[in-house]
């Protein structure tokens, strides 16, 4: 029978082994190797190690554990400033409490320095390319314009009330009414306005447009048809 090289599984051990048949009796023949053998180890044994050492141990565990903590701490905060940011009252961008009674307290100077007889604190709320419309003329642009229409007024008591101010941080829009009476407080007209105001670079806030008009019934001209035939 021929030799066959056999290792033991365990302690992996070469031997030489071969048998034969000698007068009758079977003879069986063993050479053990004087080598120290290398130790049979089993295919990918370090990396079944190394999978349960480091994803299966408990520093691991721990360690994932803690990253997972980390990235729901961090997503918590992302969250939050984005609610935050997109919670933000509407005054912080719009028109302000402030600017709303800015406008009053112009309105209010105005009225009493044009009863006064002064007509600076008229003017000097426009823009220098403001644009006045005032009813049964021209458009007027401009405010030196202003300032010579404001000037050719006669005395007259004006009395102007609020009714409505929105807007945003660069422009407002005041609606309301007003009253015009003679020296004598006899009734003269009465009629509605609205003015657009734009808040400019140094933080003054200026009339850029201004539109006001009569509630009574517009006077009819009659036309003189006693002319010669």
């Amino acid at each position: 029978m021929p030799a066959t090289n056999k290792v033991f599984a365990i302690a992996g051990v070469p031997c030489f082994a071969d048998t034969f048949v000698q007068g009758g009796s079977s003879v069986l023949r063993m050479k053990f190797s004087a080598k120290t053998p290398r130790h049979r180890k089993p295919p990918k044994r370090w990396a079944s190690f190394m999978y349960y050492s480091t994803f299966k141990s408990k520093p691991y565990k721990l360690f994932v554990m803690e990253k997972n903590r980390i990235n729901t701490i961090i997503n918590c905060l992302l969250v939050s400033a984005i609610f935050v940011t997109s919670c933000k009252s509407p005054t912080s961008s719009g028109l302000t409490d402030t600017d709303k009674q800015h406008f009053r307290d112009v309105t209010s100077k105005v009225q009493d320095g044009w009863n006064r007889g002064e007509r600076e604190p008229y003017v000097n709320r426009f823009s220098p390319d403001a644009i006045y419309m005032a009813p049964n003329m021209k458009t007027l642009i401009g405010k030196e314009a202003i300032q010579t229409f404001a000037n050719s007024f006669p005395e007259v008591k004006i009395e102007f009330s609020i009714k409505e101010i929105m807007g945003s941080a660069e422009y407002a829009y005041v609606r309301g009414t007003f009253i015009v009476k003679n020296p004598g407080d006899t009734l003269l007209d009465k009629g509605k306005f609205l003015s657009v105001w734009k808040k400019f670079p140094d933080n003054n806030w200026l009339l850029t447009h201004d539109i006001f008009n009569s509630d009574l019934p517009a006077s009819v001209v009659k036309e003189d048809t006693d002319q010669k035939k």
